[in-house]
C-alpha cells in the first residue's frame, strides 16, 4: 500500500519522538541563545547608559529566569544601583535586590527587544532636592557628552510593569520634609510612542509625612489608587482621568491635570461625601482610627477641594478646601451612650494673594448635643504670618457620661460636672507684641469650674474623693482662687494667679508676675508616689501641716522661648512642712533666686530643720552645662566652661538631732556644728557634665572652712581642698586645715578613682600618698565627749614637723581584696613629751589571701633604731596557710625609757599603821592595755638586741627564741642576757589561758649581777618596791617557782610561790630594819651598814611569805645565825643566835659608853671588818626571838629553833 508506513508502529514511535524533540531542540536554542546574549542586552546597554548620562549604574551578576515572568522568558539582574554622580562618595538613588526582564521570546529571534514585562522586587528610592532647587534624579540623567548627537526617540512598549516591596522617599533639604511611600505593590503598562506616554496605574501603598524628626499627621495611612494618565512630551500636559483613591475606609475621587514645561500649573478636584463618619476617620491618628471605628456612627459628610495655579519658582497654587458636617451622631451601642446633632462647616483657603498673609481657616457652628450637657464651639484663624485668633468655646459635660461614652474601663465609679467657657480673641505675633488687640479684657475671658469630681482608678495611687476647682482668667489675669482636692489620706489646697497671660501666648518681653501657695493638712507621698518597703519604688514618707507661698518675676518670652530653666527671680517665702519618717520639722525656709539664659544666682537660700539652720549664697556660671539632654547636643558647645561658687553657713547645725542619733544603738550621728562656714568652688565644662560616667572632670575646691563641733570638742579651721579629676585619675592637689593648733597637709594621687565605683571590684588600683603637719597634737585630733583614746603615755604627745608617704597597690578578686602592698618610704617626726624624733621609717607591707607579710621594716625613734620582719596569718583555714608565723626583731638600741617616759620614783616605806593589807589585785597594774585578752596564734618570735635600756637598766646583748600557742601560753624556750656586770639567761613558759591570772614558770638563772645596777620592782601590797633598796652585792641564783605576774609584767609576790637558790657575794644591808630592832645588844656596831662575805642560802616565797632556813651570816658584826619567816605584809618571826661576846660588848657600851683611846682610829678599821666564826673555840649563844611587824616587834630570850622538815 502506498501509505502502508502510516500502519507501522515505527513510523509512529519515531514521529513522536520528532514531535517531542522538535519544541525542545527550538526553546532550548532559544535559551542557548538569550543566555549568550544576556550581557550584550543588559551590560551593554548599561554601558551605553554610564556614557551619555553624569549618574552611575552599577549591576551584579545576571541570571537566565526562563518562568519568572512566564510566558516570557526574562534575565534576573541582582543588586541594580544608580548613583547621583561617579564620584566615589556619590549617594544612592536606587537599589533595589532583583530586577526580572521579561522578552518575548520571537521578538529576540527577530533581534527586536521589546520589553514585555518588567517585574521589580524588594529596594529603595531616594529622591533629593537639594537646597539649590536640583534634584539628584535629574543631576544623575544629566547628559555628559552636549555635543553628543540627539538620537532618535526609541518606542518602547511595556506591556506589564510590576513593583514590590519598594520604599519610595522623596526629601527636601531645605525644610527637612521626607514624604515617605512604601509601596506593598503595584501594576501599571506603560507605551510610548508619537509624544505621549500613556500608563494605566494600580497599586496599593502606606503614606508617611515627616517633618524633621517628627511625623505629622499623615502617619501609616493605607491608599488605595486606580488611574489613567496621560503624558504629551512635546506640551508637557499631564492629563489625570477620573481616579478613585481609597484613604483607610475614606472614598474620593481625582481629576486634573498637570503642566511640566513652565509653572508646574495645577488644576487639580478632589471631592467626596460620605453617610458616616469614613471620610473623616481616613484623616485621623493612626493611634485613633481604631477606636473611632467602634463607634456606630451616620451623618452627612462631604469634602471639596480645588488646586489650581503655578507651583514652581516660588509661586503657590490657589487652594480652596470645603468640609463639614451636619445632622451626624456617634453611639456606644455597648453603653447606650450618644452624641447626637452633630455638625459643623470647615474652610480653608491661602486667599486672594495665595500666601501665608491672605491664608484662612475656620471651624464654624460646631455644636453637639450630649445626653446632659452641650460643646459649642468655632475657631477662625487669617494671616499665619500674624496670626488673627477668634476661637470660642462652651461646654457642659458629667464625667460619668464621658466616661462611659469613651469607653474608660479605667475609670471606677466617676462623678462631677465639669464646664468650661472660653472666649480668645488676639493677634500672635513674635516679632510686633504691639500689634496685639487693644481692648484684653473683652478679647480674652475663660472659666473652667470643676465640681465634685470623684474618680476611682488601678492607674492611681489613691481615689480621688473630692475636687472642687475654679480657675478664671478676665482680660489679662488669671487667678486659680480654689482648688480642694482629696485624694486618700492627702488634702490639697492650692491658690494663685498670673498677672499677665496674654502677654505669654505673644512671646513677649512684658513682666510677668505668678504667685502660688499650698497647704495641705497631710500630703502622704508614700500613697501618691506608691511607695512598696519590697523595692525602691516610690517615696516612704508623709509630709503634715504643709504650707508653702511662691513667687516668680520674669517675663512671657524667658518662660516660653528658655531653652533650659526659664529666666527670672524665683522666690520661696514661706515654707513649713512637718516630717513623719524623717522626724524633723523645716520651718522658716526663704529662697531667692535669678535666672538668666547662662548663669544661675542664689541671693539667698536659707532655713531651719528643727533646732538647725542653714544658709546658702552663690552663683553657677553656665549653668545650662547640667541640663544638656542628648537630642540638644548637635545644637550646645559642649565644651563650654562651667562655674560655682557656694557660700554654706550655720550657726548651729545639731547633726545628732538630724540624723536620729540614739545612745542605744548606733544608730546617727552624735555631733554639732556650731559657727559652720564654707565656700565651694568648681571649674568645669558642660561636656564634663553631660557625658562624665562617674565624676565629671574639672577642678574642685574648697576654702575657709570654719566649724565648732561639740562633742569632738574642737574647731575645725582655715580648711582648703584642690582636687583635679580627669576621666581615670583623681589628684590631691592640696587638702589643709586646722584643727585646734594642729595643722595637716594632705596630698596625693587616687589612680583609676573610677575603679572604687564600678558595680563590681576586678583588677589592680593605685594610691599615692603624702601627709605633712607643721605641729600636730594628738589630743586635738583623738578625742571625743570628753575621752581621749591615745594611751595615756601618748595623750599629751605632740608631733612637730610631720612628714609621711606611702605608696599602695591593691589587687581585688570579685569586690573582695585579695592583695595588697604598702611600700612606706618616709615617716619623720619629732616628739615633745617624748622628746624623740621618727626617722628613716621605710619598709614593705604586703597582704595576699589572708597572708600578712612585712619586709624590713626600719625605724628609729629617739635613741632606737630597729628592723623587723613578720610573717602572720590572719584566716582559720590551716590547710593553705603558706608559712609559719613569725617575727624577728634586731636592734642595735632598745631605749623603753625614753619610748615610754619612765620616771624611777624611790619606793614609800611600807607601814601597817592604819593600814588595811589585802591579797587583792591592784587596779594600777591590773587594769592596764592585757595583751593576753587578744587572740592568740601559734607564733615563733626572734629577738636579738645589742642594748635594751629598761627602768635604767642596761640590758646586753639580748637573744631570746620564744614561741606562742593559740591557748594564750608564751613559752621561753631560751633566752639569754648580760645586766649588770653579771648574765642571765632563763627558759619556761607564761600562761596566759586566764586573762585575769597571769603565771610565770620560769628557769632563771642569775650570775654575779651587781644588785646596785639592777632596780627590779615588784608589787606589794598595793606599793611598788625596788629589790636593791635594802641589800647590795653580786648574786647568783637559781630561780624557779609559779610568779603571778600583772599585764606590765610587774610581778605580785604575795600571790606567786618562788624557789630561790641565792649566793650573794660582797654583801652589805643597809637600813635593813629586823637589825636595827637589835640596836639594844649590838653595843657600838654599825647596824645601819653592815657588810658580810659570803651570803648563800635556799629561800622560799609562798603568798608573800619568805621562809629562810637557818644560816650562819659571818659580817661586820659579827658571826650569828638567822632563820625565820617575814611577809611582805611586813609580818615577822625570826630567830637569832648572838655569840655572848657580842653581847658582853654591848652591855658595857650601855653601862660606861665608848671611851676615847689613841687607838680608837685602828679600832674604828676593826669595826668594819668581817668577823669569821673561829671552828677552834667553843662560843655561847644568846637565843632571841623577834616577832610582830616592823613598826609593832618584841624581841624575848627563847629557845635554839627546830627546824621545819
Amino acid at each position: 500500500m502506498k501509505f502502508s508506513f502510516f500502519n507501522s508502529g515505527k513510523f509512529w514511535k519515531r514521529f513522536a519522538l520528532f514531535a517531542f524533540a522538535l519544541p525542545v531542540i527550538l526553546i532550548g536554542s532559544l535559551i542557548l541563545i538569550i543566555y549568550l546574549q544576556q550581557d550584550k542586552l543588559v551590560q551593554g546597554e548599561i554601558d551605553a547608559l554610564n556614557e551619555t548620562h553624569n549618574g552611575l549604574i552599577e549591576i551584579g551578576d545576571t541570571h537566565l529566569a526562563p518562568f519568572a515572568n512566564f510566558p516570557y522568558i526574562s534575565i534576573k539582574v541582582d543588586d541594580f544601583k544608580v548613583y547621583e554622580s561617579k564620584e566615589e562618595d556619590a549617594s544612592v538613588i536606587l537599589d533595589v535586590a532583583d530586577i526580572y526582564v521579561g522578552f518575548n521570546m520571537w521578538d529576540i529571534v527577530a533581534a527586536k527587544y521589546d520589553v514585555q514585562k518588567l517585574l521589580v522586587e524588594d529596594g529603595f528610592f531616594n529622591v533629593i532636592e537639594h537646597k539649590d532647587g536640583t534634584t539628584n534624579i535629574g543631576n544623575a540623567l544629566a547628559s555628559s557628552n552636549q555635543t553628543a548627537e540627539q538620537e532618535e526617540p526609541l518606542d518602547i512598549y511595556l506591556k506589564n510593569i510590576e513593583l514590590k516591596n519598594l520604599d519610595i522617599h522623596e526629601l527636601f533639604e531645605a525644610d527637612s520634609l521626607d514624604i515617605e511611600t512604601f509601596i506593598y505593590w503595584a501594576k501599571s503598562g506603560i507605551k510610548t510612542g508619537n509624544d505621549q506616554i500613556a500608563a494605566h496605574i494600580d497599586t496599593e501603598f502606606e503614606l508617611n509625612i515627616i517633618e524633621g524628626r517628627d511625623t505629622s499627621f499623615i502617619k501609616k495611612k493605607h491608599f488605595e489608587f486606580h488611574t489613567d494618565i496621560m503624558f504629551n512630551e512635546l506640551s508637557g500636559l499631564l492629563e489625570i482621568a477620573p481616579s478613585g483613591i481609597k484613604m483607610e475606609n475614606g472614598d474620593f475621587m481625582f481629576h486634573g491635570s498637570i503642566e511640566t514645561k513652565q509653572d508646574m500649573t495645577l488644576d487639580l478636584h478632589v471631592n467626596g461625601s460620605k453617610p458616616n463618619f469614613d471620610m473623616l476617620i481616613a484623616f485621623a491618628p493612626e493611634n485613633l482610627i481604631q477606636l473611632l471605628e467602634q463607634y456606630e456612627n451616620a451623618g452627612d459628610f462631604y469634602f471639596l477641594a480645588d488646586v489650581v495655579g503655578p507651583a514652581a519658582n516660588g509661586q503657590m497654587p490657589f487652594i480652596d478646601v470645603q468640609f463639614g458636617a451636619d445632622e451626624a451622631f456617634m453611639e456606644n451601642v455597648d453603653v447606650g451612650k450618644r452624641v447626637d446633632k452633630l455638625g459643623f462647616k470647615g474652610h480653608f483657603t491661602n486667599g486672594e494673594k495665595k500666601s501665608l498673609e491672605t491664608m484662612e481657616f475656620s471651624i464654624v457652628d460646631f455644636t453637639s448635643k450630649l445626653e446632659k450637657g452641650s460643646f459649642i464651639a468655632s475657631v477662625f484663624v487669617q494671616n499665619f504670618i500674624e496670626p488673627e485668633v477668634d476661637f470660642e468655646l462652651h461646654t457642659d459635660f458629667n464625667l460619668d457620661f464621658l466616661a462611659q461614652f469613651f469607653n474608660l474601663s479605667v475609670i471606677e465609679n466617676p462623678s462631677g460636672n465639669v464646664k468650661l467657657d472660653m472666649h480668645f480673641h488676639d493677634i500672635i505675633d513674635l516679632e510686633h507684641p504691639e500689634k496685639a488687640l487693644n481692648e484684653l479684657n473683652q478679647a480674652y475671658y475663660s472659666e473652667l469650674r470643676i465640681q465634685n469630681l470623684h474618680v476611682e482608678s488601678p492607674d492611681l495611687p489613691a481615689p480621688i474623693d473630692d475636687l472642687d476647682m475654679h480657675l478664671a482668667m478676665t482680660g489679662k489675669r488669671g487667678v486659680l482662687d480654689t482648688f480642694n482636692l482629696s485624694m486618700g489620706a492627702t488634702d490639697l489646697s492650692l491658690k494663685g494667679s498670673v498677672s499677665d497671660l496674654p502677654a505669654i501666648v505673644h512671646h513677649t518681653n512684658i513682666p510677668v508676675e505668678a504667685e502660688l501657695e499650698i497647704n495641705s493638712k497631710m500630703l502622704d507621698i508614700s500613697e501618691l508616689s506608691g511607695f512598696s518597703a519590697g523595692d525602691s519604688t516610690g517615696i516612704d514618707e508623709q509630709i503634715e501641716d504643709l504650707s508653702l507661698r511662691m513667687k516668680v518675676k520674669s517675663s512671657a518670652r524667658a518662660f516660653t522661648e528658655s531653652k533650659y530653666l526659664p529666666e527670672g527671680e524665683f522666690f520661696i517665702e514661706k515654707l513649713h512642712a512637718q516630717l513623719k519618717h524623717y522626724p524633723h520639722e523645716l520651718h522658716d525656709f526663704h529662697a531667692d533666686i535669678i535666672v538668666d539664659d547662662k548663669d544661675l544666682e542664689i541671693i539667698d537660700f536659707s532655713g531651719e530643720i528643727d533646732n538647725s539652720d542653714f544658709h546658702v549664697s552663690g552663683d553657677v556660671r553656665n549653668y545650662y552645662g547640667f541640663w544638656i539632654e542628648d537630642s540638644l547636643k548637635k545644637d550646645v558647645n559642649l565644651d563650654v566652661p562651667i562655674e560655682a561658687e557656694m557660700r554654706v553657713s550655720s550657726d548651729v547645725f545639731d547633726i545628732a538631732e538630724l540624723t536620729g542619733f540614739t545612745l542605744g544603738d548606733s544608730s546617727g550621728i552624735d555631733e554639732q556644728i556650731e559657727d559652720f562656714i564654707m565656700l565651694l568652688k568648681f571649674n568645669s565644662s558642660a561636656r564634663a557634665f553631660a557625658e562624665y560616667e562617674y565624676l565629671p572632670e574639672g577642678e574642685f575646691f574648697i576654702e575657709g572652712l570654719h566649724a565648732q563641733l561639740k562633742n569632738y570638742p574642737h574647731e575645725l579651721h582655715d580648711f582648703h581642698a584642690d582636687v583635679l579629676i580627669d576621666d581615670q585619675d583623681l589628684r590631691i592637689v592640696d587638702f589643709s586645715g586646722f584643727i585646734d593648733d594642729s595643722d595637716f597637709h594632705f596630698n596625693g594621687d587616687i589612680h583609676d578613682y573610677t575603679f572604687w565605683m564600678k558595680g563590681s571590684l576586678e583588677g589592680d588600683v593605685k594610691l599615692d600618698i603624702s601627709l605633712k603637719s607643721d605641729l600636730l597634737k594628738l589630743e586635738d585630733v583623738f578625742s571625743y565627749q570628753g575621752q581621749n583614746y591615745v594611751p595615756e603615755d601618748y595623750r599629751h604627745e605632740e608631733f612637730d614637723k610631720l612628714a609621711l608617704h606611702v605608696n599602695t597597690a591593691m589587687h581585688y578578686k570579685a569586690s573582695e581584696l585579695h592583695s595588697i602592698d604598702i611600700d612606706l618610704d618616709q615617716f619623720d617626726a619629732k616628739m615633745h613629751v617624748h622628746p624623740m624624733r621618727f626617722e628613716d621609717f621605710l619598709g614593705r607591707f604586703h597582704y595576699e589571701d589572708e597572708h600578712l607579710v612585712i619586709e624590713n621594716m626600719h625605724g628609729k625613734m629617739g635613741r632606737t633604731v630597729f628592723d623587723i620582719n613578720m610573717n602572720y596569718y590572719l584566716g582559720k583555714d590551716e590547710a593553705i596557710k603558706l608559712r609559719d608565723n613569725h617575727f624577728g626583731l634586731k636592734a642595735n638600741y632598745i631605749d623603753f625609757d625614753q619610748l615610754f617616759a619612765f620616771n624611777l620614783e624611790s619606793p614609800k616605806k611600807i607601814s601597817n599603821t592604819g593600814v588595811q593589807l589585802s591579797r587583792e589585785d591592784v587596779e594600777s597594774h591590773s587594769s592596764v592595755f592585757n595583751i593576753y585578752e587578744l587572740p592568740f596564734t601559734d607564733m615563733t618570735f626572734d629577738i636579738d638586741v645589742n642594748h635594751f635600756i629598761y627602768h635604767q637598766i642596761d640590758l646586753q646583748n639580748i637573744h631570746g627564741r620564744f614561741r606562742t600557742t593559740h591557748d594564750h601560753y608564751i613559752h621561753v624556750d631560751t633566752m639569754s642576757l648580760n645586766v649588770a656586770d653579771g648574765a642571765m639567761a632563763m627558759s619556761g613558759y607564761f600562761n596566759g589561758s586566764n586573762p585575769d591570772k597571769i603565771y610565770l614558770k620560769p628557769n632563771l638563772k642569775l650570775k654575779e649581777v651587781d644588785l646596785d645596777k639592777m632596780m627590779f620592782k615588784f608589787e606589794n601590797f598595793g606599793q611598788d618596791v625596788l629589790v636593791s633598796d635594802n641589800i647590795h652585792g653580786k648574786i647568783s641564783a637559781d630561780i624557779t617557782g609559779n610568779i603571778r605576774i600583772y599585764p606590765d609584767m610587774v610581778p605580785d609576790v604575795d600571790q606567786s610561790e618562788i624557789h630561790m637558790d641565792v649566793e650573794l657575794l660582797n654583801g652589805r644591808l643597809e637600813n635593813y630594819e629586823p637589825v636595827l630592832m637589835l640596836s639594844d645588844y649590838m653595843g657600838d656596831k654599825n647596824l645601819s651598814s653592815i657588810r658580810f662575805d659570803t651570803l648563800q642560802n635556799h629561800m622560799d616565797i609562798t603568798n608573800g611569805v619568805i621562809t629562810i632556813p637557818g644560816m650562819t651570816i659571818e659580817s661586820t658584826l659579827g658571826h650569828y645565825e638567822l632563820a625565820g619567816e617575814q611577809s611582805i605584809s611586813g609580818k615577822l618571826d625570826y630567830y637569832i643566835r648572838i655569840p655572848w661576846e657580842v653581847i658582853r660588848q654591848g652591855a658595857m657600851y650601855k653601862l660606861f659608853g665608848k671611851k676615847k683611846t689613841e687607838n680608837s682610829e685602828n679600832i674604828a678599821e676593826f669595826d668594819d671588818e668581817i668577823i669569821e666564826k673561829d671552828a677552834t673555840r667553843k662560843s655561847r649563844y644568846l637565843n632571841l626571838r623577834i616577832k610582830g611587824t616592823l613598826d609593832d616587834y618584841n624581841i624575848k630570850l627563847g629557845k635554839k629553833r627546830k627546824e621545819k622538815k
